[in-house]
C-alpha cells in the first residue's frame, strides 16, 4: 500500500503531511500509478516527473507505528478447578512495563466485572467464575505473535 505525502508548506524541514480521506486517515493506494491517477482526477495538473518532485509516494510500512506484541496471562478459578487463559494484543511500543500491566488489570476487570473476591481475583457476572491478571509476555517478532493469535 502507498501513501501520498508532501512537505508542509513546500518546506522539507517542516515535516510531511499525508493526503487524507474524509475521516482524517491517510488515503491508501495499491501502487504509485493509482495514487497519481487519483491526484489527476482531483485537479492536480502535473506530469509524472512533476508529481515526483511535488509529492512523496511512500510505502505504508515506512509509517507503521511501532508496537509490542503482548500476550496477557490470566488465572481463572472456575468452581474447584483452576485454568490459565491468554489474550493477545498489540500495544504501543512506547508503553512501559507498568503501563502494560495496568492494561492487563483493565482487561481482567472487563472480563470479570464484579466485585473483588480476594487478592486480585474478580467475579464474573454469574458469580461462579473468578479471574486474576497474572502477567504479560512480550513476543519479539510479529510472525510468532500472529501464529499464537491463531491458536488462542
Amino acid at each position: 500500500m502507498i501513501y501520498v505525502l508532501r512537505a508542509v508548506n513546500g518546506i522539507s524541514i517542516n515535516g510531511k503531511e499525508f493526503l487524507l480521506d474524509d475521516k482524517g486517515q491517510p488515503l491508501e493506494f495499491n501502487d504509485t500509478r493509482q495514487a497519481k491517477d487519483f491526484l489527476r482526477d482531483n485537479g492536480v495538473d502535473l506530469t509524472d516527473d512533476e508529481m515526483e518532485d511535488s509529492f512523496h509516494f511512500e510505502d505504508k510500512e515506512l509509517h507503521k507505528i511501532p508496537v509490542k506484541n503482548i500476550i496477557f496471562v490470566f488465572t481463572v478459578q472456575d468452581g474447584d478447578s483452576q485454568r490459565t487463559e491468554y489474550q493477545t494484543e498489540e500495544v504501543d511500543a512506547k508503553l512501559t512495563d507498568e503501563e502494560i500491566d495496568a492494561r492487563g488489570d483493565e482487561l481482567n476487570r472487563m472480563n470479570f466485572p464484579s466485585e473483588e473476591l480476594s487478592k486480585g481475583f474478580f467475579w464474573d457476572s454469574s458469580w461462579e467464575t473468578a479471574g486474576c491478571y497474572s502477567r504479560f509476555v512480550e513476543l519479539p517478532d510479529t510472525e510468532s505473535f500472529k501464529i499464537i493469535q491463531g491458536i488462542i
